[in-house]
């Protein structure tokens, strides 16, 4: 790179690191990425299929309006709560801009979303981690308020991800609030997996922030789009610092398309949380593997064998590594369709037989 350009670049978009997602080869079995393996709703398809033909136009505001309405009624919050983004990942960005300036101090667990610390970082924010331990990877109230004097902002990823638990009751998300003079970021990504939920905190509490997604429960990973419930101050903070076209009209309507039919999407998640049962005890039952209760998607497990990831991909199932995260020798395994899970189980089955 030219020495003049070089010296154009800030110093921390240097030090980060890419976030790449594996390629992967025909066929393969995707249990790496948490993404619900069932299509949306038909009545999301449908729409989507007449929508195409309107894609040369930007998304009229009139949709946006819509969906705020949709989800106020999902929520149980006024539309003026809601702010709608190209899926959750923007909006992590978007709080950053707001809030985080150069030496600022963030809070988040460890292990966690990774995008919470990248998002810190691009603006020079200082990230420090509450370790979460087993056995329950649960937080001590006391020493999170004790390691987050000082910050501006307080992550937590619940249920978290990659340990699939809650990591914190209502009692202490409430006492938690009350202590912490900064602003408190929930993120709920798998909120419809366990039917926990701070959001009627909302209008009690102005420091906290609700981030969810539509990408898990209701199908709709491609088309990122997402979703944060706060005080309607921080909701107008957000709008000045989003993109003026920070959606796609497909987005905007599938979204909408689907909050239209929940009952397709209890359907789904119903037969994820079943299936997640069924895996769990498969996975318990094989020596040397520890999988650890979640309430989500996915499972983290803990095994003796150091890359499994790797010998499976040679199978093109795929998981996640967490080893680097957590210590030797941890992994994410999304839950899949049965017939997925049961080729999963199987070659697991194998290689712990020829290790």
């Amino acid at each position: 790179m030219n020495d003049n350009l070089a010296s154009l670049i800030r110093p921390e978009i240097v030090s980060l690191t890419p976030y790449k997602l594996q390629n992967k080869p025909s066929g393969a079995i995707n249990l790496d990425l948490n993404e619900n393996p069932y299509p949306p709703s038909p009545i999301v398809i449908k729409s989507l299929s007449e929508e195409i033909f309107h894609v040369n136009r930007y998304p009229n505001p009139q949709m946006e309006h819509e969906l705020r309405k949709e989800l106020s009624e999902y929520t149980n919050l006024d539309p003026e709560n809601i702010f709608i983004s190209n899926g959750s990942d923007s909006i992590i960005y978007a709080l950053m801009d707001v809030f985080i300036s150069k030496g600022d101090k963030v809070v988040t667990l460890k292990p966690s979303f990774k995008v919470y610390e990248i998002a810190t970082m691009k603006n020079g924010g200082k990230m420090e981690h509450y370790l979460l331990r087993e056995p329950d990877f649960r937080v001590n109230k006391d020493e999170l308020v004790e390691l987050a004097k000082g910050s501006k902002l307080l992550i937590l990823v619940n249920p978290n991800n990659p340990t699939g638990n809650l990591v914190i009751k209502k009692d202490d998300i409430e006492s938690l609030l009350s202590e912490y003079e900064g602003l408190v970021v929930v993120d709920e990504a798998y909120y419809e997996f366990c039917n926990v939920t701070f959001a009627n905190l909302i209008n009690e509490y102005h420091n906290l922030v609700i981030i969810r997604t539509f990408s898990k429960a209701f199908s709709l990973a491609g088309l990122r789009i997402g979703y944060a419930l706060a005080h309607k101050n921080i909701v107008n903070l957000l709008l000045k610092v989003r993109q003026p076209i920070p959606f796609d009209k497909l987005a905007l309507k599938a979204a909408l398309m689907a909050l239209k039919d929940i009952e397709y999407m209890k359907k789904i998640v119903k037969l994820i949380i079943n299936e997640r049962a069924r895996l769990f005890s498969h996975l318990k039952s094989i020596a040397n593997i520890t999988p650890f209760p979640s309430q989500t998607n996915f499972i983290l497990f803990k095994s003796s064998i150091a890359d499994l990831s790797k010998k499976l991909a040679e199978h093109k199932i795929f998981i996640k590594d967490f080893s680097e995260a957590l210590g030797n020798y941890y992994y994410r395994v999304s839950i899949g369709l049965p017939s997925e899970n049961k080729l999963f189980i199987d070659k697991l089955k194998e290689i712990i037989k020829e290790h």
